[in-house]
């Protein structure tokens, strides 16, 4: 069919491509952009180097005071354990003699009794080892003010976890769940409000990092495609170019170019990042790249590991390059839509709002699987957000990655959003000539979908 001709479209490509970088406001943004991303790494190093400092003075002023590790403000642990265990027994001896503190062996009525003035007197916590067929998970509670300085009561509960874990794998074989983790997790005081050590700094950093930056890419590209159109609209050039080519073929090629020029700058951006890094380990006594390292691994509280592998890298480039197109075919309807430059901002209203709908349903699922959420992603919130392909490519690339999404859910959604963007360019193809040659108030999307349907607006001949 005619209306499929892209016969041309790597003209449109190129013309496009061209007067987008000859744009002054490319330009500027570009240069911007790249000051911006050099500028990171100097700062850095310097906050760093201060850091670094601050850290030396206090180390030297508390090394000859602190032989002991102390656990915050807490004077006595009650500990709970079915003392039955012997191997149990040990571990618990074992690490109770890492910390000073008062350690006192007690069942579970008096950690219910201790537990109603817990919050009345911080002096105490509640700490219960609780055993499942060679299994174990850690239970503590505290008072509302030692959470305020939790530091070494979180290290002395992670090395008990890990001295759990490993008498877990002698109990239990690993095949029937041996080699799960150990969680850690308790209650505020009488408030009953749950917490649990699953929280993870590097998942959210990973999270609200990646969305933003797609965020970003995505505006960028979708505000350009939609004034690359009505520029060329509002100023006849479009009817030069449909004399021998097809709308269709004007689509791809102006599509394709802006994207081109987005993933320029944001590759021009890395680079700046990575010189201005390389840079900075050499005129800087302290290694930025080193500091960086440690800070991801400090931030990195449970242990993550990542599932990168060419097969999950390839995926999750596929979902940001749909994301792209996705959005952008539906930026070019926008800017279709209307007539004058000035109308810009209105036609790009629904981008706007599908952007937005997508972005935040990612955000909203990152923050439930980082505060220990369900990892499998089986509720109805979690597999709407994977397959719907607004937020899709918001949701599955990051996840997958840190192994939050199976390769199944991965590549169903994947073809969901590749299935959408093949209906939206039917759509587009039936559309966007008409469009093209209006000239009138902005068209709204009933009268998109009557002129999808019908193929004129309603009332015409």
């Amino acid at each position: 069919m005619t209306m499929f001709n892209l016969t041309g479209w790597k003209d449109i490509y190129s013309f496009t491509f061209i007067q987008t970088i000859k744009n002054k406001s490319f330009k500027i943004s570009f240069i911007i952009l790249c000051i911006l991303a050099a500028a990171v790494m100097p700062c850095a190093a310097f906050i760093s180097g201060n850091e670094e400092k601050g850290v030396k003075d206090t180390e030297m002023q508390g090394a000859a005071a602190e032989d002991e590790k102390s656990i915050t403000e807490v004077k006595t642990v009650y500990v709970y354990f079915d003392s039955s265990d012997k191997a149990l027994e040990s571990v618990i001896t074992e690490w109770e003699n890492l910390y000073k503190c008062e350690y006192l062996h007690t069942d579970k009525e008096v950690l219910d009794s201790k537990r109603a003035d817990i919050n009345t007197d911080n002096t105490y916590a509640l700490l219960s080892v609780n055993t499942e067929d060679g299994l174990y998970n850690i239970d503590i509670t505290v008072g509302w003010e030692v959470m305020d300085d939790m530091g070494v009561l979180d290290d002395a509960l992670e090395s008990l976890r890990i001295s759990l874990e490993r008498l877990q794998l002698d109990n239990v074989s690993p095949g029937l769940g041996g080699g799960r983790d150990v969680e850690v997790s308790g209650y505020l005081g009488e408030s009953e409000e749950r917490y649990s050590d699953n929280f993870n700094f590097l998942t959210y950093m990973i999270q609200l990092g990646y969305i933003m930056i797609l965020i970003f890419i995505i505006s960028f590209s979708t505000e350009r495609i939609a004034t690359s159109v009505v520029t060329e609209k509002a100023g006849k050039m479009v009817e030069f170019l449909m004399i021998s080519v097809r709308p269709m073929a004007i689509m791809v090629g102006k599509v394709l170019a802006v994207i081109s020029t987005v993933l320029i700058q944001v590759m021009a951006m890395a680079l700046c990042a990575v010189i201005s890094s390389l840079l900075c380990n050499a005129f800087f006594d302290n290694r930025v790249t080193d500091y960086i390292v440690n800070s991801v691994e400090n931030l990195n509280s449970t242990g993550m590991s990542f599932m990168v592998n060419p097969v999950s890298v390839l995926i999750a480039v596929l979902f940001v390059v749909g994301g792209l197109l996705f959005y952008s075919l539906v930026a070019s309807l926008a800017g279709a839509s209307v007539s004058k430059i000035e109308e810009v901002s209105e036609g790009m209203v629904i981008v706007t709002f599908m952007l937005m709908i997508g972005a935040y349903m990612a955000i909203g699922l990152g923050m439930k699987l980082v505060m220990g959420g369900n990892p499998g992603g089986a509720g109805i919130y979690e597999t709407v957000t994977y397959l719907l392909p607004l937020s899709s490519p918001f949701s599955i690339p990051q996840n997958l990655l840190t192994g939050y999404v199976g390769y199944g859910s991965a590549v169903l959604s994947l073809i969901i959003l590749y299935a959408s963007i093949a209906v939206l360019v039917v759509l587009s193809s039936k559309v966007y000539e008409f469009m093209l040659f209006y000239n009138g108030t902005r068209l709204k999307i009933k009268d998109i979908v009557t002129i999808a349907a019908h193929g004129r607006m309603k009332g015409e001949s």
